[in-house]
């Protein structure tokens, strides 16, 4: 892997690790050696985009109540945050994730033939 892609992935997996960010969703994030599915992808985006594409629809109805404003439909404001989110996600971080997840399987892997996998208590 080129030493510019490696850099990209840290960056994107010091993003990913903070809980802050994760917020309510920080159950859903799975441990750094488990694969980031495109399922759990979904899932993840699904609730975000719905939650938050609901509160921009209520937002812009209510702008169209008071301008009267032509919106698009309510609907639309979900599905395309949650559409838009999990490209998003899985041309950035998922692809970061997975990879470093990837070396850590690996390592593991290497240290357990060499004999020298470290115990659960050292990590």
């Amino acid at each position: 892997m080129s030493s510019e892609r490696s850099w990209r992935y840290e960056a994107w997996n010091e993003v990913c690790d903070a809980d802050a960010l994760w917020g309510p969703l920080v159950a859903l994030r799975p441990a750094p050696e488990q694969a980031f599915t495109r399922l759990r992808l979904l899932g993840i985006v699904s609730l975000f985009g719905v939650f938050y594409g609901t509160c921009g629809a209520f937002i812009l109805a209510w702008v169209h109540r008071l301008t009267g404003w032509p919106v698009p439909p309510p609907a639309i404001w979900p599905l395309g945050l949650t559409a838009t989110a999990f490209v998003c996600g899985e041309i950035t971080f998922l692809r970061a994730w997975n990879e470093r997840a990837r070396r850590l399987v690996r390592r593991e892997a290497w240290l357990v033939s060499q004999g020298k996998a470290e115990s659960a208590t050292e990590r």
